[in-house]
């Protein structure tokens, strides 16, 4: 069955020795894998690029000096970049099954997991705001949310109440230019890949 699984193609926080061990599972796997019977773009630098870093960083544990470090990092940058080409050439060629990408040593890249609807917000507080006619708003971050849903209207709520959308980066925020003297309600609701939302409770207060 073909997925839309990728391969890792950043090996950046990989440590030395992990990359090291990476490099030589990507070629043992390629090397006369029948799922590849020609050659991947990249493929004949592996050997050499993997054997000149091992060397490097054989060479920097016994002399730490600067030269050694410098050339064991710029080995170690090759090494990747060979690495990341033949990973970005075998996704080229399109959906392939599982197998098949397991059977290059390469890891596959997590898929993200769909957070679906986000949590009822918490800790919703209101206080007056630095300015006359504001109102300073602050609850805890909920989780998955890429940004929040601030809304208010004047109090009473009513079924025809109309509510004034407000959507903030971060879980506080402040509005202004309400009424001062007026009783102002409030909600907030997280806003995740979900369209759905789920607000706090209805909190309300006079503006000073």
């Amino acid at each position: 069955m073909l997925t839309s699984a990728k391969l890792i193609t950043n090996y950046s926080r990989y440590r030395d020795a992990e990359l090291e061990q990476k490099a030589q599972a990507v070629l043992d796997a390629l090397s006369n894998n029948p799922r590849f019977p020609e050659p991947l773009p990249g493929f004949d630098q592996l050997p050499e690029t993997l054997e000149r870093y091992e060397r490097a960083v054989a060479a920097a544990q016994i002399n730490e000096g600067k030269l050694e470090v410098m050339r064991k990092n710029e080995a170690r940058r090759q090494l990747m970049g060979v690495l990341q080409t033949l990973a970005v050439n075998i996704m080229a060629r399109g959906p392939q099954d599982l197998e098949t990408l397991l059977s290059t040593g390469f890891d596959l890249a997590k898929s993200p997991t769909p957070v679906g609807v986000l949590a009822k917000p918490t800790n919703f507080r209101l206080k007056p705001g630095l300015q006359p006619g504001s109102v300073a708003l602050d609850l805890d971050p909920v989780r998955g949310a890429r940004a929040y849903l601030f809304q208010y209207t004047t109090a009473p709520v009513t079924a025809g109440s109309t509510w004034t959308s407000e959507v903030a980066p971060r879980s506080n925020t402040t509005i202004g230019g309400l009424a001062s003297g007026q009783q102002y309600a409030f909600r907030v609701a997280g806003i995740g890949t979900n369209e759905t939302r789920i607000f706090s409770d209805v909190l309300t207060t006079f503006v000073l």
